[in-house]
């Protein structure tokens, strides 16, 4: 803060002072008493001038000290009526010693008490600032737990098997759906400029398609159907789908935009609660890469069930003679595919610049790999890919959960900047893994009774999981969801120890200053923040749940 003022003083013996003008300069040292020489601090090494010889100009803002009654000490702050003196501190230091004793602002020394403190309103706007980061999190978590949570759910991706030229195909297909899905990303973003050149725009054009999305969605999984659909209904649902999809990432593009565009707007006009503009732009800020990142998976996914239906045509139409040798390719060209996937993740983090390290070499194992695997497909004609993928999800769970917040939130400073951005990604990854965890626990959790019922009707996977899974976790999901945020909560005031905001921050500052009275009302409010989170949380959960 330019504005700010620092004073050196002693109560015994002489009152020493330095003023330091708005600009941050000092502009006179003053002493009460004899002069000196200031051995530390702003004023170093400058000589004081007693205050009888100090001829103040018209614009000059001074201190004056007047010894009272008891060895008492009266400051008096001298200056042009009208000076504003908004953002200026004064500290005082041990004459002795030259140790920081206590920092406290200017408006102190003409406040009536009782009255709010400086430090209680920066405090105040802190751990504002902590709930909605934890918000952010949550709610950024949330998106990617729940879709996460249905693979790693043992009851439902245990009887999920493939044929090796299902399976061969899927792993080829996820690198190009993934980059179909980044590429239409992109052009979603693109088609949507010109509704996000204001944000009513935007808001019309998420009102309008939400409501489509509902609507498709309604029509291609519908709760009863008298009649079993027609090959080509099957086929006009799934399209359907793809298109609610493609809908979403335009939706996410301009709610990203506009949560961007309102928390710009309103920063600048909300005093000491600007902190609110900064959460929405934050907020638009990690919704705009959610998009990338759900475009990916559900590019992924879309061509992977594609893969799948071109698996069952290419079995059906092909003699055995022919099948065999077409999976052992498959299946190598897959493995390779996978291999080198695995060590380009590998390479952006430890950068091997080595085309042997990063190419040839998991080329040739994964083709082993997958020799093995098509080898082995073939004598068990399954290859149960639900256990498979169940067991690597719940490992990088795992892996996640058990790297401390504050570790991830280091590296995203090193990667995003100090700042609450750094502290939200870093809790958002941390969340998305713990509440996937507790989620799929929950999903394996529920009553096969309404299940089996729903399959014996004929319905697909996805109606079964609509219909039979999803009104049984939604309470459970609501529950864990208010937990996280309770957890967040606490977890935001320790981010803010490594840089990642909140009023972790200005608590690690007051400690190594041993401003403990500042510290002590930032770990009040954190108390009384938390205790207040698990009463309104069991509240909630009391009603909703």
């Amino acid at each position: 803060d330019t504005r700010n003022v620092s004073h050196r003083f002693a109560a015994d013996p002489p009152l020493q002072y330095a003023g330091e003008a708005p600009c941050g300069e000092v502009v006179e040292f003053i002493s009460y008493g004899e002069g000196f020489t200031a051995t530390s601090g702003i004023a170093n090494r400058e000589l004081a001038v007693p205050e009888s010889e100090f001829t103040p100009g018209p614009n000059d803002l001074y201190i004056g000290g007047i010894r009272g009654e008891g060895g008492t000490t009266t400051v008096t702050l001298n200056g042009p009526v009208g000076f504003d003196t908004t953002g200026w501190r004064l500290a005082l230091y041990d004459a002795t010693t030259t140790e920081l004793v206590e920092v406290t602002g200017v408006s102190d020394l003409y406040q009536l008490s009782p009255r709010i403190s400086e430090t209680t309103w920066v405090s105040l706007d802190r751990i504002i600032e902590t709930v909605f980061l934890a918000l952010v999190a949550t709610s950024a978590g949330l998106l990617l737990a729940i879709p996460l949570s249905f693979i790693s759910a043992r009851n439902i991706m245990q009887d999920i098997s493939s044929t090796v030229t299902n399976l061969a195909l899927g792993i080829i297909a996820i690198p190009i759906g993934g980059l179909a899905g980044i590429t239409l990303a992109g052009l979603a973003r693109d088609l949507t400029e010109p509704l996000r050149s204001s944000w009513i725009g935007d808001a019309i054009g998420i009102a309008v398609l939400v409501a489509a999305i509902l609507v498709i969605i309604r029509w291609a999984i519908p709760p009863v159907e008298d009649e079993p659909p027609t090959r080509r209904e099957k086929v006009a649902h799934r399209a359907g789908l793809i298109g609610a999809g493609v809908l979403g990432l335009v939706v996410f593009v301009l709610l990203s935009d506009l949560l961007g565009r309102f928390g710009t707007a309103i920063a600048p006009n909300m005093g000491v609660f600007s902190f609110l503009g900064e959460f929405f732009a934050t907020l638009g800020e990690i919704f705009s890469g959610l998009t990338f990142v759900i475009a990916t998976l559900a590019g992924a996914g879309v061509l992977v069930n594609l893969a799948s239906k071109a698996g069952y045509s290419l079995r059906h139409r092909l003699a055995p003679a022919v099948l065999r040798p077409l999976n052992v390719i498959l299946a190598m060209i897959a493995g390779g595919v996978f291999a080198v996937g695995v060590m380009a993740v590998l390479d952006w983090f430890y950068r091997f610049q080595s085309a042997t390290v990063t190419l040839w070499a998991p080329l040739g194992v994964g083709a082993a790999l997958g020799l093995a695997l098509a080898v082995r497909g073939m004598s068990s004609g399954q290859v149960n890919v639900g256990l498979s993928t169940y067991t690597v999800a719940r490992t990088v769970f795992n892996t996640l959960r058990a790297i401390e917040p504050l570790v991830m939130a280091i590296v995203f400073v090193v990667w995003v900047g100090i700042g609450p951005f750094a502290g939200s990604l870093a809790l958002t990854l941390h969340t998305a893994a713990a509440l996937a965890k507790l989620y799929s626990e929950q999903v394996e959790s529920i009553s096969a009774g309404p299940i089996e019922a729903i399959r014996a009707t004929g319905a697909t996977r996805l109606q079964t999981i609509v219909y039979g899974v999803v009104p049984q976790i939604v309470p459970p999901y609501i529950s864990f969801t208010m937990y996280r945020w309770d957890i967040n909560v606490r977890m935001s005031t320790i981010l803010g120890f490594v840089g990642g905001g909140g009023i972790g921050l200005i608590l690690q500052q007051n400690v190594n200053l041993l401003q403990y009275r500042a510290a002590a009302v930032q770990m009040l409010f954190i108390a009384i923040v938390v205790a207040s989170m698990d009463y309104l949380s069991s509240r909630l959960r009391r009603r909703l749940v």
